[in-house]
């Protein structure tokens, strides 16, 4: 049996037989904001843990999809030291790591990544040293050791997760638009 898990407007969990679209377990409720702002999710490998996050906040949530419980506190991003004026960072995607142990969230300033284990940062935040330019979208690659992160401008940029810094050959450019999706496929693939 396979399942998915959809997250509707309302903050409703329900995980459901993919193959039939009976429901796994009864549905559990999330305390997403209704207010208008969009909300992120991402499922771990394990399909028991839930990321979530508000574009209009800087704090993203794991929650088990069998409970509904928080796992672990809050995980809140704020600006990187020496900062000036910067604003407060925004959640615009995440995505987790393959083996699970990480949560790489993209924000309005930068990536950060999370300790899913402790909910604690884990090392820097990996930002572009130019003009402020928005993460839109983010995937990581089934080594766990690349993140691809779409920018506004319409570029991608390359990050190596254990050096935090950006691939030689990054930014890739071509876009005309947002980039606000991305997925790695086999290989060296990227869509």
């Amino acid at each position: 049996m396979c399942s998915s898990d959809l997250v509707g407007a309302n903050g409703g969990l329900a995980t459901l037989n993919s193959e039939t679209g009976d429901p796994v377990r009864p549905p559990i409720h999330l305390p997403v904001p209704r207010d208008g702002t969009i909300n992120k999710y991402a499922v771990g490998g394990d399909g028991r843990t839930l990321a979530w996050g508000s574009t209009e906040q800087a704090t993203t949530h794991l929650t088990s999809v069998v409970t509904g419980a928080d796992v672990g506190k809050p995980m809140t991003a704020t600006a990187p030291a020496g900062a000036i004026d910067a604003p407060d960072p925004q959640v615009s995607d995440l995505a987790f790591t393959p083996d699970g142990q990480r949560l790489v969230v993209g924000y309005n300033d930068g990536l950060r990544v999370w300790n899913t284990t402790t909910n604690e940062l884990d090392g820097t935040a990996m930002t572009d040293p130019g003009p402020p330019n928005n993460v839109m979208g983010i995937a990581v690659g089934g080594d766990g050791t690349t993140v691809a992160a779409g920018r506004g401008d319409g570029t991608v940029e390359l990050w190596d997760l254990a050096t935090r810094m950006q691939l030689p050959h990054s930014p890739l450019r071509g876009h005309t638009g947002p980039v606000i999706r991305l997925a790695f496929g086999p290989g060296h693939q990227l869509a």
